[in-house]
Parts: C-alpha cells; structure tokens; sequence
C-alpha cells in the first residue's frame, strides 16, 4: 500500500494484524519512531522512501504524521499502549530518533545521527555517523563502526563498542565496559559494578579517563607510549607492562608517571579494583574469536526475542478473549 503524505495531516495505515505502508521521503528528512512494546528493526536501502512493516494487534493502527520534513511513526487503538513489532527500512541518511520501553532495537547500516533510547530492551547499532545517543535501562548498549560523537549508557547491563572512530562516553553502573579498536580524542569511561576493558589508539593530543568503583581496569597503550598516566586506586592493586617514569617522588594510591613524552593523558581510576597497563597495538588477532563470541551473544538476544514474543502473544490472546467476554456480557 503506497501512500503520499500531506503536511500536517494524520496517515492512518490498518490492516487485520499485519501493516504494509511505503511512502516517499525528500532529502534532509528525519524519521521518529515510538513503540511501547515490541521489537523495531531498522535496515537501509537505497530508495527515498520509507516502507514500515508492522505486526499488532486486530484493533490496532499505525498512524504516521508529518510535519515539514519530520516523519513520525506509533500505534494507535482503542486499548492503550498497544505491542507491535516493526521491520522498517529507509534511505540510511535520515537522522534517526526511535524510542521504546519494552522491546530490543537493531538498526544496521546507517550514515547519519542515531538517537535510540528503551528501558527493557537491548540496543544494536552498526554504523551511524555524527550524533550517537544510545540508551538503555536493563539492556545491553553494543555499537560497531560509528563515527562521530557517541553518549551511550546503560543501567543494569553492558556496553561494547568496536571500531568506532570519534569522542566516546560510555557509563554503565551494573555492568562491563568494552572499547574494542577504536580511535578517539576525547574517551570517557565509567562503571559502578564492572569491568572496563580499552584497545585502541592514542592520540597525541587526546584525553582518556577510564574509572570504576567495584571493578577492574584492563587497558591497553601502544607500544610506542607517549602520555601522561595519573592512577588511582583505594585498595585495589596496580599492574604495568611499561617501564614507568615517576612524577611524583613515591608511587602510592594516587601517583603519576609519564611514558615517552607524556603528550597524551590517561586517567586511570579503580576504587577496589586492579588496575593492569597492558602494552601492545590494536590488530585483527583476535577477529575470529570475537565473531564467535558475538554470533553467541546474537542468538541468546534472539532467544530471548522469541521469549518475549511468545509472552506477548499470550498476553494478547488473554486481553481479546477479556475483551470478547465483555463485549457478549455488554449485550
């Protein structure tokens, strides 16, 4: 079903339970997309239109509304908020904003801003290039080749970001930090309960703060180090693989050291934990493992996606069945 959008106006696409609607889309255009429950996938294509498949509930539409170049997509129906999963592809330059509470998020390819934020769910981003905001509260926040400037946190899991390129935030309070190859200027990252895990490059002029209060901190420099390293730690332990220069007169709980000609500076903070100062450089070693590991990940997340919408099936069939005794009772 082809449908051409007025300004201002409300499109309304319904269908039994299941929503085919493609429409057109000039360049500069940005898509939002609101989902309370269900999964959202977003895949790129080539054409200037957006084709939005969705599955719901009988008494449920998808309603999209345009205002100037702004495309925004949600469900709308008689029993509020409605579960629908959505499979929506789109030329990868819309900036993206998707918003959810109960449902994972997956969008691949993407060449422009991504702003993505869910409570219970994971969110999966490969690529997007200048604003990446990603968020989640229960789930797992995992990003591969972005560029740009990346926000992402996570409440009560982790964070994975490999091969991006740009200046990283990254904070999680339950749960691990992994910053895999990646380059950047400005790198923050931050664990209450959790691991931190840095290989990458250092530039010379870059600034990197690596802190957790109950965890461990793993971080590799290059070879060749050149910074500025200010460690930290209460009771935890301190580990080198550099031979280390000392600023101040004794090293202690708070010391400082310089490698090379300490242009860049490094932050290294672990409250109980061990620090340990790896030496080596980024390589592609380890490419066939971390697929492995990865693609395992990948089909738990799937089987807990058929999980949820097992559950969400039968909560459905539950309210229609609820829904047909009132309405004979009404009679």
């Amino acid at each position: 079903m082809l449908m051409n959008l007025i300004p201002m106006l409300l499109v309304v696409a319904a269908g039994g339970t299941h929503t085919d609607t493609s429409f057109a889309v000039p360049t500069g255009s940005q898509l939002a997309v609101h989902n309370f429950q269900g999964d959202i996938v977003v895949r790129p294509w080539g054409k200037n239109q957006v084709r939005i498949i969705a599955e719901h509930g009988a008494r449920a539409r998808i309603v999209v509304n345009r205002e100037g170049t702004s495309y925004d997509v949600r469900a709308r129906g008689p029993r509020r908020p409605e579960s629908v999963d959505y499979m929506i592809t789109a030329p990868p330059w819309m900036a993206l904003d998707v918003e959810g509470v109960h449902g994972d998020i997956d969008i691949e390819g993407w060449k422009s801003d991504v702003v993505v934020e869910t409570v219970n769910g994971n969110v999966a981003l490969t690529g997007g290039e200048g604003l990446i905001r990603l968020s989640s509260v229960t789930g797992e926040v995992k990003v591969e080749r972005a560029r740009g400037r990346l926000q992402l946190s996570t409440v009560e899991d982790g964070i994975e970001v490999h091969d991006a390129t740009g200046e990283i935030s990254a904070e999680a309070v339950i749960g691990d930090v992994m910053l895999d190859r990646v380059r950047s200027t400005l790198l923050e990252a931050s664990s209450v309960n959790g691991d931190i895990q840095f290989t990458g490059w250092v530039d010379a002029a870059g600034r990197y703060r690596f802190s957790t209060h109950n965890g461990d901190l793993d971080v590799q420099l290059p070879q060749a180090g050149d910074a500025t390293v200010n460690v930290s730690t209460f009771s935890g332990g301190f580990e080198s693989a550099f031979p280390m220069r000392f600023t101040d007169a004794q090293p202690g709980r708070n010391f400082r050291f310089t490698l090379g000609t300490g242009k860049a500076s490094v932050d290294l903070e672990s409250f109980m934990g061990t620090i340990n100062l790896r030496r080596g450089e980024p390589d592609n070693s380890g490419d066939d493992e971390r697929q492995e590991v990865r693609e395992a990940r990948q089909r738990a997340r799937e089987e807990q996606q058929r999980a949820r919408e097992e559950q969400r099936e039968r909560e459905q069939e539950k309210r229609e069945k609820e829904l047909e005794k009132q309405s004979k009772h009404g009679r």
